[in-house]
């Protein structure tokens, strides 16, 4: 059984693990980012703050299991409230005040869903991401780097203190056959993972097919302008190398979801000159029918301190699967 390692963060890295876990040739690690400030698990890291746990964000890891589960009437119990609140947070979060840790707090989380993977936070440490800007300007938290003033330009991402790797990360990355990087809020989620001590060493220096999966839309106050060859460039800063393998989308999106996110200072994202870049290039349409993406879309929100938007496209599972199986198989 060949080993399957994902890295990323948020709706983007769930909607990739799901597309993924009904093939049985392949085991399924998502490698989580811990440092979103934002909705209800950023809630709860402030709450166990002031009863002395200090805590990393559980939400994203949280989706991930959710959308990993097996047991479907388990899962049901944890659906997101109209308010951004989630009881599986809660109960996470229980599992932490009785002092275990976030790696452990999902292994109890994901055997209660019968999770078809292994969701494992890239650190257990409480931690932030720092943005640093021209200037001198240093913008802490990911809420507040997406609503700062992105004139700026970014020198680079930082963690608010030096925090090693976990260690079932650097394992899971140790036995990859294939490593994806995305898709998912690029620097607050991507990048954020990217940053504990060692991370980029072991990418390095692993052996993995490495696969990057490019997003659809930028993301206001962050990625404003940026072409798909930009997106890598930037991330080579980070893990030390190009991607083996870059995914895009070359398939047309419906007038409705371009003004959905036009209102919201999204845009769609142009490649580029991604073929100069030494990647191989592999494109298909992926995006999902009209129909589909708004039905789907009301469970695809994000509450923040003082935003709430929703997230209305994410990629087309089913083709989705089939070319990152297509590119993982290739010889």
């Amino acid at each position: 059984m060949k080993n399957i390692v994902s890295i990323g963060a948020g709706t983007g890295q769930a909607n990739l693990l799901k597309s993924l876990m009904n093939n049985g040739r392949y085991k399924l690690t998502g490698l989580v980012s811990v440092t979103d400030d934002g909705g209800h698990s950023g809630r709860i890291r402030r709450d166990l703050k002031t009863f002395g746990v200090k805590s990393p964000q559980i939400g994203d890891g949280r989706n991930c299991l959710l959308k990993l589960a097996r047991n479907k009437e388990v899962a049901s119990l944890f659906k997101v409230l109209k308010n951004g609140e989630n009881s599986a947070n809660t109960l996470i979060a229980g599992l932490l005040s009785d002092g275990l840790t976030l790696t452990e707090a999902f292994e109890k989380f994901g055997k209660l869903v019968d999770a078809a993977g292994t969701i494992i936070p890239v650190t257990n440490e409480d931690v932030d991401i720092i943005a640093e800007y021209e200037g001198d300007i240093i913008v802490s938290g990911e809420w507040n780097i997406m609503e700062y003033n992105h004139t700026d330009k970014l020198k680079r991402l930082r963690l608010s203190r030096p925090v090693k790797i976990n260690p079932k990360a650097l394992t899971a990355l140790d036995n990859a056959d294939s490593l994806i990087i995305g898709p998912g809020s690029f620097r607050t989620g991507i990048i954020s993972a990217l940053l504990p001590e060692g991370m980029k060493e072991k990418i390095m220096d692993i052996k993995a097919k490495i696969i990057y999966v490019c997003n659809l839309f930028s993301q206001p106050g962050q990625t404003d302008g940026i072409t798909q060859a930009g997106y890598i460039e930037e991330l080579y800063k980070y893990i030390g190398r190009v991607p083996d393998v870059v995914l895009v989308n070359n398939g047309s999106v419906h007038d409705k979801v371009i003004q959905h996110y036009k209102d919201s200072g999204s845009s769609l994202i142009k490649e580029g000159d991604l073929d100069s870049l030494g990647c191989m290039i592999v494109r298909r349409s992926l995006i999902p029918k009209i129909d589909d993406i708004l039905r789907n879309s009301p469970e695809m929100q994000r509450m923040g301190s003082f935003k709430k938007w929703t997230h209305l496209l994410t990629h087309e599972r089913g083709e989705l699967a089939r070319t990152i199986i297509e590119i993982i198989d290739e010889a």
